[in-house]
């Protein structure tokens, strides 16, 4: 497994090895009881995914792996959880932002100084030579316009008491979220960032904070 580095926005670290680092925008929120409800079902919170689907099995092995070295306990057939997980997941169409930039273009823009030698020749003619030193600097400016793309990247986690569920009760214990915005529109790829940076946040209250992941070269 790669080494990954985290950082909170604002605290400056000297990383080596390291790439650019993706901004990942998390917030969770948890009830008083949810401190007592370790044992977990996961299951799909979106219509028309399960277990069936390969995608949504490798993103819930990951969340179980997460989860479990939180604390929690996956609990195996027969037994009844306290709480039921539900895995939800999104990448948005992309949007592209317009940007227009300037680049200065360098060249001669005159002369900064004049030096004349003369001399007197046989018979008293005067002769002389002038040499002037050129100058360099802006003459100009060229636009460059450039597009980017960028896709919205959501991973939500939703716990629910699972005795109350069972009389149709959708009672929220606690719930997590992750968001980030990159030129990926691959979930694939996107997926282990947004969790890595939500995962110290499971079932736990912390306020809206963005969270730097960033991956080696």
């Amino acid at each position: 497994m790669f080494k990954r580095c985290i950082l909170l926005v604002g605290v400056a670290s000297t990383l080596g090895g390291c790439a650019a680092p993706v901004r990942v925008t998390v917030e969770s929120m948890a009830a008083p009881e949810a401190v007592s409800k370790k044992d977990y079902v996961l299951l799909s919170g979106m219509k028309g995914v399960d277990y069936g689907d390969l995608e949504f099995r490798t993103f819930a092995a990951q969340v179980n792996q997460a989860m479990v070295a939180k604390g929690f306990r996956h609990v195996q057939a027969g037994e009844a959880p306290s709480i039921a997980v539900a895995l939800s997941y999104y990448v948005s169409d992309p949007t592209t932002t317009t940007q227009t930039d300037v680049i200065p273009q360098f060249g001669q823009t005159g002369y900064s100084s004049a030096s004349t030698f003369g001399s007197v020749g046989a018979g008293g003619t005067f002769s002389s030579q002038t040499t002037l030193t050129p100058a360099y600097g802006i003459t100009g400016y060229t636009p460059v316009t450039s597009q980017k793309v960028a896709f919205g990247r959501g991973l939500y986690l939703n716990a629910y008491d699972f005795a109350k569920m069972a009389k149709n009760q959708m009672e929220e214990v606690w719930k997590a979220s992750a968001f980030s915005m990159g030129d990926s529109g691959s979930m694939q790829a996107a997926f282990p960032d947004l969790l890595e940076a939500l995962a110290p946040y499971i079932g736990t209250s912390t306020p809206e904070r963005n969270v730097m992941i960033q991956k080696p070269l």
